[in-house]
Order: C-alpha cells, then sequence, then structure tokens
C-alpha cells in the first residue's frame, strides 16, 4: 500500500510536469516572427516602394515568398518578407509609413546570406492621394 509521503511526491511530479508542458507549449505555438523580435523596439518611417519580387522559399516545398524592397529618403533600400495579401497591394512608387523591427547584427546576416533573419515587416499604411 502507497504511503502517505509516496502520493504527495507522485502528485507534486505530476504537478510539476504538468506546469513544464503548459508553459513549454504556449512558447512554442507563438510564431517564430515574434520570438525573434520581442525584444528589438519598432522603428517607423516614410518610404517609398522601389519594388516587388517573389522568391521559391527556403525551407518550405510549395508557394512562394513575396518580397517588398522599400527606399527610405536617404536612398537606401530595404527588402522585407511579406504576406501575399500586403504584396498585391501595394504597386511600385507606392508611398507611406513603414513599421518594422530589425536587429542590430543585420548586416553580418545579411552578408551570409540570411537576408531577412533580423528584420521583420510590421506594418505598411499608404499615404492616401490627398496626404501626396
Amino acid at each position: 500500500m502507497p504511503t502517505l509521503q509516496g502520493i504527495i511526491q507522485f502528485v507534486l511530479s505530476l504537478a510539476i510536469l504538468a506546469i513544464f508542458y503548459v508553459l513549454s507549449m504556449r512558447f512554442l505555438k507563438r510564431p517564430y516572427a515574434e520570438i525573434i523580435t520581442e525584444d528589438r523596439s519598432k522603428q517607423y518611417v516614410q518610404v517609398e516602394v522601389a519594388g516587388k519580387d517573389t522568391r521559391e522559399p527556403i525551407n518550405q516545398k510549395e508557394g512562394n515568398m513575396y518580397i517588398v524592397v522599400f527606399r527610405f529618403a536617404d536612398g537606401s533600400e530595404k527588402e522585407f518578407a511579406v504576406e501575399e495579401k500586403v504584396y498585391e497591394s501595394v504597386k511600385e512608387n507606392d508611398s507611406g509609413k513603414l513599421t518594422y523591427k530589425e536587429s542590430e547584427n543585420i548586416e553580418k546576416n545579411f552578408k551570409e546570406g540570411y537576408h531577412f533573419f533580423g528584420r521583420h515587416f510590421i506594418s505598411f499604411e499608404k499615404l492616401s492621394k490627398s496626404d501626396n
């Protein structure tokens, strides 16, 4: 017959396992982009759409990666992987406010071929015709 101490140890072990399971599932269900950019501050800038492109995804078997290139006020350009609906909604020369996050070591990653690692598109709000 189990002792009271054995039953308490068993129940505590199950409780610890349950807590670990719940916390790990919560972390694993978060989108990857949210995990890698959560500690970076958002940047808001006026930009112009410089171009669009589609590419084969690096680690998926089907579908496309949708790329939008934004031109900044200083003339520099940055590529962002975006959702298809964003890609479809913008045209070259559209102006607006880009919101994004970027890690400090993006240039190192870019040179090594990880083009979008550390750069996360959040939104693009087009200026209306009357704002131009």
